[in-house]
C-alpha cells in the first residue's frame, strides 16, 4: 500500500507542479497582457494630452497674435491721425499765393473745360481772378466759404472739381493708409 500512496503522491505532486507551472505561465501571460494594455493606454493618453496641449498652444499663440495685431492696428490708427493733425498744422504755415495757383491749374486740367465757375475763399479772390485773366480763361469767380483751395463747376452745377486742401487730404488718405499698412506689415 505504501507504493500506491507513493504513486498517488507523485501523481499529485506532478499534477500540482503542472498546475503551478500552468498558473505561473497564466500569471506571466496576464502580466504581459496587462503591461501591453497599460502601454497602449499610456500611449493613447500621451497622444491625447499632446493634442490637447497643441490645441492650447495654438489658442494661446493665436490670442497673442490677435492682441499684437490689435496693438499694431491701434498704433497704425494713432499714426494716421497724427499725420492728419500734422498736415492740418502745416496748413497754417503754407504760403498760399503760389500754391493756390497750382491748385487752380490742376483743377482746370481735371475739369477739362475753359469756362465755368470758380468758387474761392474771399482772401484768395484777387489771386485767382488775376490768374484767370492772365491765362485768358472764361471763368466767373465767386467768393464763397471755401477753405484753402478752389472748386470749379459748370454753370449748371452738374460737374464739380474740388481741389482744396481737405479734398487733397481726403484723396491722400487711402495712399497714406496703404503706406502705413505696408510699413507695419498688416
Amino acid at each position: 500500500m505504501e507504493e500506491v500512496r507513493e504513486f498517488i503522491r507523485e501523481k499529485i505532486e506532478k499534477k500540482k507542479r503542472e498546475i503551478k507551472e500552468e498558473a505561473e505561465k497564466e500569471r506571466i501571460r496576464l502580466l504581459n497582457e496587462f503591461e501591453e494594455e497599460k502601454e497602449r493606454i499610456l500611449k493613447e493618453a500621451k497622444k491625447e494630452i499632446e493634442e490637447i496641449l497643441k490645441i492650447e498652444e495654438i489658442k494661446r499663440i493665436t490670442e497673442v497674435q490677435r492682441e499684437n495685431l490689435d496693438k499694431i492696428l491701434r498704433k497704425r490708427d494713432e499714426i494716421f491721425e497724427d499725420i492728419l493733425k500734422t498736415l492740418e498744422r502745416e496748413k497754417e504755415k503754407i504760403k498760399w499765393d503760389d500754391i493756390l495757383i497750382n491748385f487752380f491749374h490742376e483743377a482746370v486740367k481735371r475739369f477739362g473745360e475753359k469756362d465755368g465757375i470758380v468758387r474761392v475763399n474771399e482772401k484768395f479772390y484777387k489771386i485767382i481772378k488775376e490768374q484767370i485773366d492772365k491765362d485768358n480763361l472764361k471763368f466767373k469767380v465767386i467768393k464763397d466759404e471755401v477753405e484753402e483751395g478752389v472748386i470749379l463747376e459748370r454753370e449748371d452745377g452738374r460737374i464739380r472739381v474740388y481741389n482744396t486742401f481737405s479734398s487733397r487730404i481726403d484723396r491722400a488718405k487711402d495712399y497714406i493708409y496703404e503706406i502705413l499698412k505696408k510699413e507695419l506689415d498688416v
